[in-house]
């Protein structure tokens, strides 16, 4: 009992760290003392260099240098090129990929890990991109030991909760929300969001929801309850309601909440995603808030990550422009119309385009434009 009380605290701090950074170490701390860890670290990986770009730390890992380790200790680490390649929802500990005689002999462990009095890790894969991936790690003492099947269960059930608090984390940084003006921070999401208790009662939604209401093409707020007309989407989104108020840990958790939304006019299903809150922001908030919920419309919204795309090929802005016009589906004349230009100056500019990213068809642009998509 005691232990199902602790993860449920631990829980509520990875989602409290969503709105609110100064939640990200005790989250760690709280993963660290539910394991019997040292500490637990949050790094991202560039997959293309195979180095870590970013270390976040847990107060119980303050004495690592987290920039020697960015600086040489990650680049030699036998754990972060094979964590690199793991796909998201996989669990890793060290005799996946090490043995003990091989740990006793590297640069890694002996340099960097034995001076602060670690040997061991488990790992849960949080994110993974085209370009990075991210990984949560216990660490753990050489009297510690390797990761018993308990510990590998344990980050199992804390994955789906650190991946949907990620999730919301991303999404309002990169509509440059800040944790003290959520509510107003929502108008500035591409997307529609909504605000829901644990019912499914609307408390608050933004303009870009207020307009896929309006279009009653399949999702509408009726006395004050979000409805959906496509009868699976009605049970997606109970599931996803019931989730809410389940015990914490289920594996499928993040499963039960990501659903489509048929519409009657036949155009492509909305994508939706219901996003749990941390029980803080019924103080933030000043309602008892449970969850926002974002629906997407792929044939309008698109999620091209524009600044890794420039950044991977060193694009013009004009080069931009024409990837992310080609990538929502314009065709060379409805481009050019938009810009009041010749059709043959746009097509000059996609040649142009086209030869810098290395490809010969507009097919294989397109294909490849596909691979600089941020995930849902």
């Amino acid at each position: 009992m005691a232990q199902a009380a602790a993860f449920l605290d631990v829980v509520e701090r990875i989602y409290a760290s969503a709105l609110d950074d100064r939640m990200w170490a005790p989250a760690l701390d709280g993963m660290a003392e539910l394991l019997g860890a040292v500490g637990v670290s949050f790094e991202i990986i560039d997959k293309k260099s195979g180095r870590p770009v970013m270390i976040e730390l847990g107060q119980r890992l303050e004495t690592v240098d987290s920039a020697e380790y960015l600086d040489y200790y990650g680049g030699i680490s036998p754990r972060v090129h094979r964590l690199g390649r793991m796909p998201a929802g996989r669990v890793s500990y060290d005799h996946l990929i090490i043995s003990d005689d091989e740990i006793d002999r590297d640069e890694f462990y002996n340099d960097c890990l034995a001076p602060q009095g670690l040997r061991y890790f488990v790992a849960g894969h949080v994110l993974n991109t085209s370009g990075h991936a991210g990984v949560i790690a216990a660490q753990r003492s050489p009297a510690q030991g390797h990761a018993g099947p308990a510990d590998i269960e344990t980050v199992d059930r804390l994955l789906p909760h650190v991946r949907q608090a990620l999730d919301l984390k991303f999404r309002l940084h990169d509509a440059g929300v800040q944790t003290d003006s959520l509510l107003g921070g929502l108008e500035s999401l591409g997307e529609a969001a909504v605000v829901i208790d644990r019912s499914g009662l609307v408390l608050r939604a933004n303009s870009a929801a207020a307009e896929v209401f309006s279009n009653g093409d399949g999702v509408t707020v009726a006395e004050r309850r979000l409805c959906f007309s496509d009868r699976k989407a009605i049970a997606g989104f109970e599931a996803a309601l019931a989730s809410l108020s389940a015990a914490m840990g289920e594996a499928d958790d993040i499963g039960r909440r990501n659903f489509a939304a048929r519409r009657p006019s036949g155009r492509r299903p909305y994508l939706v995603a219901v996003r749990p809150l941390p029980v803080p922001s019924a103080t933030v908030l000043a309602m008892p808030a449970a969850a926002i919920v974002f629906i997407r419309d792929p044939s309008a919204f698109v999620h091209l990550d524009a600044g890794l795309l420039r950044e991977s090929y060193d694009l013009t802005a004009a080069e931009l422009d024409i990837a992310r016009a080609i990538d929502i589906g314009l065709s060379v004349a409805e481009l050019a119309e938009q810009r009041g230009v010749a059709v043959s100056t746009v097509r000059t500019q996609l040649y142009a385009l086209m030869a810098k990213l290395d490809v010969n068809r507009q097919t294989d642009l397109i294909r490849l434009l596909q691979q600089y998509r941020r995930p849902f």
